[in-house]
């Protein structure tokens, strides 16, 4: 019994190494992946809505954040900034978003 079973688990394993391997993984890559949709909010935080960003222009988006120094804005103003940095959103028009998300996590450190 014992070297029926062995035998069939060899057969079956010669027929899997026999299959292609072209039919078993696929893959569609990360064309999806937008990273405006990370969240950086602690645990139990509400962020501000999935479209805070989504209807923004990219270029005025971006000549704000670089005109923007936290060292002058108020407790408040920072507190607001930070979570509306942090939440996770649809990303803004245009395309810019490489910029856009460097700028913004520039932001974040600065704060």
């Amino acid at each position: 019994m014992g070297s029926r079973l062995g035998w069939l688990g060899a057969i079956m394993a010669g027929a899997l190494c026999a299959l292609p391997a072209s039919a078993q993984i696929e893959s569609s890559g990360l064309g999806d992946v937008d990273a405006w949709g990370a969240s950086f909010l602690e645990r139990g935080e509400s962020g501000l809505g999935q479209q805070f960003w989504e209807n923004s222009d990219g270029e005025y988006l971006l000549a704000l954040f670089e005109r923007m120094d936290v060292s002058f804005l108020s407790q408040a103003e920072r507190d607001l900034l930070s979570l509306a940095l942090r939440s996770p959103t649809s990303g803004p028009s245009g395309d810019l978003d490489d910029v856009l998300q460097a700028r913004r996590v520039e932001l974040l450190y600065a704060l």
